[in-house]
């Protein structure tokens, strides 16, 4: 998150290097925000959908040891 924060911030350097009066401008910053609002909220729920993923995988895992586990119980 802070390597695209940063790059954000390095392209915006860049353009008030170029035109100094964007210095100044509100709509560009809050345009800005909005984008890195909206990247950040995209990477969390990214996040997420993985951690729900990898649970599920490893508690079907588990699931399967103790289904194979209760097999071999009950044929002895």
């Amino acid at each position: 998150m802070k390597y695209i924060q940063g790059k954000f911030r390095d392209r915006l350097l860049l353009k008030i290097e170029v035109d100094p009066r964007i210095d100044d401008n509100i709509m560009v910053d809050n345009n800005s925000i909005d984008i890195l609002m909206n990247i950040r909220y995209a990477l969390e729920t990214f996040k997420l959908i993985l951690v729900i993923i990898n649970v599920s995988y490893f508690t079907g895992i588990v699931w399967m040891i103790f289904c194979s586990f209760m097999a071999k119980w009950y044929e002895k």
